[in-house]
């Protein structure tokens, strides 16, 4: 692959743009930073082997490389079905001192967030870590998705529902536990 200096300077830039959303949008699908990384490598490797192939007629520049990292995704998926894993990179050292404590209130909320999602479906799981960690519209969702973008909205508000929904019980659950608690004193 030949690029002149143009394009390789605009697909620096492009990598510059581009990089901490999809890192974050891959990071919320498969929750380990090793396989993240080679991920987001993977895509933005296709992306430059492609580059010269990219037509902004057909779409956006965003729901292209989206579209690549969803792919990268769904080649994981394959390759590893049944297996899991996990990166001992992953588990945080505790080094003592004052950000030990919002660090570990961070990493709670983020499992938190991570469980939550995971009681999305395969689609829901999708279009909400695209639109709010890989920061994409509607219309960019549906084009990489192959739905309406009114079907983006309608999946897209449905998962809110279910994730209200999920919270409430889980606060009833725990307002429950607590007065339980509080009775055996």
């Amino acid at each position: 692959m030949s690029l002149n200096a143009y394009d390789r300077n605009r697909l620096g830039q492009i990598f510059d743009d581009y990089y901490d959303r999809v890192y974050t949008f891959l990071y919320f699908r498969v929750k380990n930073t090793a396989l993240t990384e080679e991920l987001a490598s993977e895509t933005f490797l296709k992306v430059a082997e492609k580059y010269k192939t990219y037509n902004p007629e057909k779409g956006a520049l965003s729901t292209w490389i989206f579209t690549i990292a969803m792919n990268q995704l769904r080649s994981n998926y394959r390759s590893f079905k049944g297996k899991e894993t996990i990166n001992l990179e992953d588990i945080e050292n505790l080094n003592g001192g004052a950000d030990t404590e919002a660090c570990l209130e961070a990493n709670e909320t983020k499992a938190a967030i991570l469980r939550l999602l995971n009681e999305l479906d395969e689609r829901q799981h999708s279009i909400i870590t695209l639109k709010y960690y890989g920061g994409l519209s509607n219309k960019e969702i549906s084009d990489i998705m192959n739905i309406s973008e009114t079907n983006v909205s309608t999946i897209l508000n449905r998962a809110i529902k279910k994730l209200r929904n999920i919270l409430e019980k889980r606060d009833e659950f725990s307002d429950f536990a607590y007065k339980s608690q509080e009775g055996k004193r």
